[in-house]
């Protein structure tokens, strides 16, 4: 297997953490708010393109060329990790149970929208290499 460049992951969990903590920041507020679902589900779409542009923009850092899919989920399941951990503090801190079930769930959706943002980079460094402007 080969190295994962820390730079490119890094880089690509900042660029996803422009959506991904906005997005935890709404779904902590409205989580057991069944009166406005709109705001669920907005919260929950953040999450999922942040997790998706993680991954994008990890996978498209030239140290990641060769391996732009693991690198973007990589870089989603970095960016869930530091905010699960400000999560599990505020729920501990609120006196709220932790569900390490919700928590691997959040995981494995993480790392699936970052391994679909690798496939995009995957995909924009194909075509660039090979010439296709589109």
């Amino acid at each position: 297997m080969r190295e994962l460049d820390a730079a490119a992951v890094l880089r690509g969990a900042l660029v996803g953490a422009v959506l991904i903590v906005p997005g935890a920041i709404l779904s902590r507020v409205v989580s057991g708010d069944d009166e406005v679902p709109a705001l669920g589900i907005a919260a929950f779409l953040l999450l999922v393109v942040g997790f998706v542009l993680a991954g994008w923009a990890a996978g498209t850092q030239p140290a990641a060329e060769r391996t732009p899919v693991q690198h973007g989920t990589v870089a989603a399941a970095a960016a869930l990790v530091v905010v699960q951990v400000f999560a599990v503090l505020s729920r501990v801190a609120a006196g709220d149970s932790i569900r390490p079930v919700s928590i691997i769930a959040n995981l494995l959706l993480a790392a699936s929208c970052g391994a679909v943002g690798g496939l995009l980079a995957a995909r924009s460094i194909n075509r660039r290499l090979e010439g296709d402007p589109t």
